[in-house]
């Protein structure tokens, strides 16, 4: 086939779970206006992976501004792209309403990217039938994102488990010969949650991307600890790993840097070099920025195992 391409390295940040209260708010608004500060012509985009607010609340227009806000004008110079979690609408009392804000507020950001932004970035594609669902390739790596939420079921989860696989398919299809040569070195996918109704996400991505033989990484936020797993109830292939994000006001954005394959890229060190550093795979690296703020509670592990987080408490005490 055609020679591999030659790839500079980048980073992207995820975070998720927040900001849940006008505590919470001033913390993630400090978190992005630093790192809006640090942003790097390495930096690609940020992704928040669901859950912008708590539905306790009342799920209010305001809080639905207030984070696209963040997203849209104080991070001038890094691309933001957002998927839905339960907190976003399923749990809010008028589920209608919810996810019209929702719509409104964050469907499709990249419409407002500046020009600046879309220079370097590459085209995102939505599905049609279900427009917060994307796709796009940065320098090698393919990214996809998908409406999945943890919790009970509700009428529509099928129907999104049914569209959500599709979209994998057809990211698949179309780029089944880039993934054979070289030309896709991994594939990125970033769902809010993952639980045992869900698992038919993780098994069709073993079935549609395991014959590859490339790292795939499943991000997810949800249940608000930091922790990478290389199985998920038992469902596990080689080259994968799950990643959850630690709740938003509770820790900075996680970095994630893929090396790139040019000889300046190669040329640079790329490995473990502090204790908030995690190898995903050779070439990717995942730095938690410091990790769990110091005054932030403790919480029971419960990503790799747990069915429930009603298990989870019972598991933490």
């Amino acid at each position: 086939g055609a020679s591999p391409r030659l790839f500079d390295t980048f980073s992207f940040y995820v975070m998720g779970d927040a900001p849940y209260n006008k505590n919470q708010q001033e913390i993630v608004h400090d978190q992005i206006v630093e790192l809006s500060a640090d942003v790097t012509n390495d930096d690609m985009f940020l992704i928040h992976v669901g859950d912008a607010l708590s539905s306790n609340s009342g799920c209010p227009s305001s809080d639905y501004a207030f984070m696209r806000n963040l997203l849209i004008n104080k991070l001038p110079r890094l691309p933001s792209l957002i998927i839905p979690g339960d907190n976003d609408w399923r749990d809010c009392k008028d589920r209608k309403d919810a996810w019209k804000l929702w719509k409104k507020h964050f469907m499709a950001l990249e419409k407002n990217w500046n020009q600046t932004m879309k220079a370097f970035l590459p085209s995102v594609v939505r599905q049609p039938i279900r427009e917060e669902n994307f796709a796009f390739r940065i320098r090698g790596v393919l990214f996809i994102g998908v409406h999945i939420l943890g919790g009970a079921n509700d009428g529509g989860a099928s129907r999104r488990q049914d569209d959500n696989e599709a979209w994998v398919d057809e990211q698949v299809q179309r780029h089944s010969d880039s993934m054979q040569n070289g030309r896709i070195r991994a594939v990125i996918v970033f769902g809010h949650a993952m639980n045992a109704p869900r698992l038919r996400l993780l098994e069709h991505l073993r079935t549609e991307l395991s014959p590859f033989g490339l790292p795939v990484i499943y991000f997810k936020g949800d249940k608000h600890t930091f922790e990478v797993c290389d199985s998920f109830l038992g469902v596990t292939w080689a080259n994968f790993t799950m990643v959850q994000v630690e709740q938003g006001a509770n820790a900075p954005p996680i970095k994630v840097t893929i090396r790139g394959t040019t000889p300046s890229s190669l040329q640079q060190p790329f490995e473990k070099a502090t204790s908030s550093e995690t190898m995903l795979s050779d070439f990717i690296k995942l730095d938690q920025r410091g990790g769990r703020y110091s005054w932030a509670k403790e919480r029971g592990m419960n990503a790799c195992g747990a069915e429930s987080r009603q298990q989870v408490d019972a598991d933490s005490t």
